[in-house]
């Protein structure tokens, strides 16, 4: 999110990594988690798709290195196993497990195939999708260019059929005899693979949509859009080359996606995999030691891991300090060690050559805090640095003063010189830095500014940067940056009284405290003037569930305090422990 709606505004800081961490690891939140996978299966595997063949267009999408993955050894049970997570049975009701059962593209899907069947006179079980999904899967999920997973690939393994007197051929060879003369479901491309040739039919449903889907060696693959695998460069009844060499090893049996993210087969029912360069839109190299996320259930219950890549345990994962600058009241915190590098490439790139800040490895400690509060907003979190022993506190100051000049802000078209000016001034133990940004997101109305300001956009955030001491303190949110400035000159309660000391890369999770924050976000979607229907419906099933969410007591999630990356995807075992 730009700080400002104008195209000529520059990148407004180098520490706007930290509110892309705010995403990733929002993320580990089970309620998230459940949101996320509630919309998997009832979206992904009926994916929006091209509506015909003329109208594919070229993805760029690695095969062989999904987004996601999702293991089951029954998917349909997926929902209902997520209920068995605390927190989730009391947050959501049985509409979580039925919703997907009932959604429109999958009600879609089951009339096409009945229609069909009766209009070719063909025998398919009504329940063959839930037969289908009854069976163990796999789904990965790549992301399209809005950062949505939208497109998907469902391999079945469909031998568990044969034993309820389900054959996948004579359902295929049906369906094969219906494709000649059908206007939803076509011939499309074919393969040979091992002398055998494999037939992929094309099925449209539902307002257009197209599932591609083939059957060999007693596995179903099915694909939520047809350009996924057409080679549409050069003919759309082709697979491409990718295509042929991923799909060849998936009918024969090969779990390839696995390499990907670094995991041993199967054991356990359900295994969600996800990687940190898609929860990290793109700025992962930021934060290069994270690899991923893992939750998986077994016969003891669910289970949460954090994958590490090569080098991560050298790095500086001691916030003790940071916690103290952190006021008490967060709802949600999370701490990780920075690449530097990332931040010196921006710094080259946007500030003055005059910054004095010539090597940022040797300037701060390497690690951030994020917390976010029920007071604010979820896109202005409070984010904590800290400076190297050896760095001359007041002497830093005209560097970062330089460098908060250079790098927030944007133009402002009705401001004489193109930005309101930086206000700065001393405190007992450090220095602040203010600078007011005109946007359409900011935390205050223009016409609230005092004293009035020419602003061309319909809001403002008075941006905040603070030293105190050897901690720096920065946020979008300026009351919550003076909160913390309270925090550390021991007015307030600081979150280190929660934390217990020398914690290895912690997630500080108050449930109570966040419901606010996503009371607040959930109704501010949906305006009142805009969106009444659902505001309402929002109201009355929504917000019960958020506020129920009060009730549960504060967690730790923490890694194992001694651990060792020699390699990439190196998955270590997460645990929430209640306060």
């Amino acid at each position: 999110m730009n700080l400002t709606d104008n195209n000529d505004s520059k990148a407004w800081l180098s520490f706007r990594l930290a509110v892309v961490i705010s995403v990733l690891l929002f993320i580990v939140a089970g309620a998230t988690v459940a949101e996320w996978q509630w919309q998997l299966i009832s979206r992904h595997f009926f994916a929006k798709s091209q509506q015909d063949s003329d109208s594919l267009e070229k993805l760029s999408l690695n095969l062989e290195h999904p987004d996601a993955l999702i293991e089951s050894e029954t998917l349909a049970d997926l929902p209902k196993d997520l209920l068995t997570v605390p927190l989730l049975h009391d947050t959501l009701t049985e509409d979580f497990v039925f919703y997907y059962q009932a959604n429109a593209d999958r009600l879609g899907l089951a009339g096409s195939l009945r229609r069909i069947a009766y209009e070719h006179n063909k025998t398919l079980q009504d329940s063959l999708i839930a037969d289908l999904l009854s069976q163990p899967a796999q789904l990965a999920l790549w992301r399209s260019a809005d950062g949505k997973l939208t497109y998907s690939l469902l391999r079945i393994k469909t031998g568990m059929l044969a034993k309820a007197s389900l054959s996948m051929v004579s359902i295929m060879q049906s369906l094969a005899e219906a494709a000649g003369e059908d206007r939803q479901l076509t011939k499309s491309a074919d393969m040979m693979l091992n002398g055998e040739k494999i037939q992929f039919y094309s099925l449209r449903y539902l307002r257009g949509k197209t599932l591609l889907f083939a059957y060999h060696n007693g596995y179903l693959i099915v694909l939520s859009n047809p350009a996924m695998v057409l080679d549409v460069e050069n003919g759309a009844g082709k697979l491409s080359e990718p295509a042929l060499a991923v799909t060849g090893r998936l009918f024969g049996g090969d779990n390839l996606f696995l390499n990907a993210f670094g995991l041993a087969e199967r054991s356990a029912k359900h295994r969600i995999s996800l990687h940190a360069g898609h929860l990290a839109m793109g700025y992962q190299a930021f934060f290069p030691m994270l690899a991923g996320f893992r939750f998986e259930m077994d016969n003891t219950g669910w289970h949460s891991f954090l994958a590490v890549n090569n080098g991560a345990a050298d790095k500086n994962l001691n916030v003790d300090a940071l916690w103290h600058a952190m006021p008490a009241d967060a709802g949600m915190c999370v701490a990780l060690p920075l690449e530097t590098a990332a931040i010196q490439n921006i710094i080259r790139k946007f500030a003055s050559k005059n910054t004095g800040l010539d090597d940022v490895d040797s300037v701060l400690t390497g690690a951030a805090a994020l917390c976010w509060y029920g007071s604010s907003r979820m896109h202005t979190p409070l984010i904590a640095l800290e400076l190297a022993a050896t760095i001359q506190q007041p002497e830093a100051d005209n560097a970062l003063s330089g460098l908060f000049a250079d790098m927030i802000g944007g133009y402002e078209k009705k401001v004489e010189g193109g930005r309101f000016p930086v206000e700065s001034r001393d405190l007992a133990n450090g220095k602040l830095w203010q600078r007011v940004v005109g946007s359409r997101y900011g935390l205050y109305p223009a016409d609230q500014a005092e004293p009035p300001l020419n602003l061309a956009a319909t809001g403002f955030f008075r941006v905040s940067f603070a030293r105190h001491g050897s901690t720096l303190l920065f946020s979008l949110d300026d009351r919550l940056l003076q909160h913390a400035l309270d925090t550390l000159d021991k007015n307030y309660p600081a979150l280190s009284e929660r934390v217990p000391a020398g914690s290895a890369m912690p997630v500080y999770l108050s449930p109570g405290k966040l419901s606010p924050l996503l009371e607040l976000e959930s109704m501010d979607s949906l305006p009142a003037d805009q969106e009444a229907i659902f505001r309402n419906a929002a109201e009355k099933n929504l917000l019960p569930k958020i506020r129920a969410l009060q009730t549960y007591p504060d967690y730790l999630l923490l890694l194992p305090k001694e651990f060792h990356a020699d390699s990439d995807w190196q998955w270590q075992p997460l645990e929430w422990k209640p306060l």
